[in-house]
């Protein structure tokens, strides 16, 4: 028998359960990513929060991380959404690999009502120069050496070289120009190595070069 003057355990009016995404029932939200508020809302935040890398890129993986509110009493589900994917349930911070622009979304959706999207769009580049490759060509008689490379996110920025000749190497790197380089004829190596805008840096190659004739 119970005592029917016992009300049962109390429960908190304010507590709206937990929220769960209308399209997958089955996965809740990771607990206090969507707290109670007077409106639905949504904000991400990408760590770094700071480029790794130049010109605004980021030469490493970022985590995306989001959170939310929703009135009291509702059911609600915290969303992501990166580049061209699906909307997902937030499940927690989600590493994001991606190489090139990539938008990041999140939002908080309560049946048929969503929040305003917070968005924002990072530059993802984790991947050096590669294809790196020398042509001689002859010039009025002199020999001409063109360097080439590819990147096919952030794009080749620069091109660096150093030359082996009578004397041994030289000293420093020189910054390549679409010219090319002209070549003495005691020149018989190259060395050369590219970097891209978001300052990754290749492997330096090294080639054996024609002796002028």
């Amino acid at each position: 028998p119970t005592d029917p003057t016992d009300p049962g355990t109390p429960t908190d009016p304010t507590d709206p359960g937990t929220p769960t995404d209308p399209t997958d029932p089955g996965t809740p939200n990771p607990p206090g990513s969507v707290t109670i508020g007077t409106t639905l809302t949504a904000q991400l935040t990408v760590t770094p929060s700071i480029a790794t890398g130049k010109h605004g890129w980021y030469t490493t993986a970022v985590t995306l991380a989001a959170k939310g509110t929703a009135p009291a009493r509702t059911t609600s589900s915290l969303q992501v959404k990166v580049g061209t994917g699906p909307w997902t349930t937030y499940t927690g911070p989600r590493r994001v690999t991606t190489n090139g622009k990539v938008v990041l979304q999140a939002r908080v959706v309560s049946g048929k009502n969503a929040s305003p999207v917070d968005k924002t769009t990072v530059k993802i580049d984790t991947k050096r120069p590669g294809k790196l490759k020398t042509k001689v060509t002859t010039k009025k008689g002199k020999r001409v050496l063109k360097l080439t490379a590819k990147d096919t996110t952030s794009k080749v920025a620069t091109t660096q070289y150093r030359l082996r000749g009578k004397h041994g190497w030289t000293h420093r790197w020189k910054t390549y120009k679409k010219r090319g380089v002209k070549l003495t004829k005691d020149t018989t190596r190259v060395k050369f190595r590219a970097l891209d805008a978001a300052g990754n840096r290749s492997k330096a190659k090294t080639v054996r070069l024609t002796r002028h004739r």
